[in-house]
């Protein structure tokens, strides 16, 4: 039975009540799991985008990280002569059993007499087996 106000409306008709209230909540689980499934689709798009932009980021660090390694590479190829004695002196001095102290007091002293490959020693972190030179 349909109200006169309302045969404009969109509306569905059953053949018994117990049909069309099945009809009715079946569509609406319906609808409810299709909006689930939305979701889903939604979070794992979320989640690829989010992985792409991770991916790109790190893609651009090691491009820059290989840029600065390049140009390191390049300095110590225009410089070897100089890399070659200051590895020369460190090692000497290692292998001579200098205690790390004078090792770095020793090459205080030459920087201050002028010594090329002194002055471009920057740092040293013999614990690490590290050295660094200004090119």
């Amino acid at each position: 039975m349909l109200f006169e106000q309302h045969l404009a409306l969109p509306h569905v008709e059953g053949t018994s009540f117990n049909q069309t209230v099945d009809e009715f909540f079946s569509k609406q689980e319906s609808q409810k799991m299709d909006l689930k499934v939305l979701q889903q689709e939604k979070h794992v798009l979320k989640k690829l985008e989010n992985v792409r932009q991770d991916h790109a980021r790190r893609l651009d660090h090691l491009q820059k990280a290989q840029e600065t390694d390049e140009e390191k590479a390049r300095l110590i190829e225009l410089n070897i002569e100089l890399v070659e004695r200051a590895l020369l002196v460190l090692r000497s001095a290692v292998a001579s059993a200098v205690d790390w102290v004078d090792i770095s007091a020793m090459i205080k002293e030459s920087k201050l007499q002028g010594e090329p490959v002194a002055s471009a020693i920057h740092s040293l972190h013999l614990d690490r087996n590290v050295f660094t030179l200004a090119l």
